[in-house]
């Protein structure tokens, strides 16, 4: 089964129809064909729910995203054990520079070892791709 983790530039378009409503649509419809499992780290969902608070203070929107996440089988929600936060995040931190939310979703990505990764943040896009292709010219 493929898996997908989806930053929250990506969740939080989702829900407020913003300038990349047509790219998030292609991105569900693909995940929905694939028949993915999505992963989202506590950290993403954390950052979707402050988002769509602060664009809404009904918080309609983010009762909306908490029911459509934390109810949708298709999604895992994930944390991380202190031995992440211990030994793997050095590595991550080593490698890139982004600010710590960034890198700590881009770990997620790599240490959960999704199929895809989507993001509308160029410079966390950028940073998964080199990650990935060094990661690909270790295992080859």
């Amino acid at each position: 089964m493929k898996t997908a983790l989806l930053d929250s530039s990506v969740w939080i378009s989702s829900f407020i129809k913003d300038v990349h409503e047509q790219k998030v649509k292609s991105i569900f419809d693909k995940l929905m064909m694939e028949n993915a499992k999505i992963i989202l780290p506590k950290i993403v969902y954390a950052e979707i729910m402050n988002n769509l608070i602060r664009v809404d203070h009904t918080c309609k929107l983010s009762r909306k995203a908490k029911e459509n996440l934390l109810n949708n089988v298709k999604i895992s929600v994930i944390d991380f054990k202190a031995e992440f936060w211990h030994k793997k995040i050095e590595y991550y931190a080593k490698s890139v520079r982004l600010k710590t939310m960034d890198l700590l979703i881009l770990a997620s990505a790599f240490e959960f070892n999704v199929n895809e990764f989507y993001t509308f943040d160029v410079k966390l896009m950028n940073a998964f791709n080199i990650l990935k292709s060094r990661h690909d010219k270790k295992n080859n």
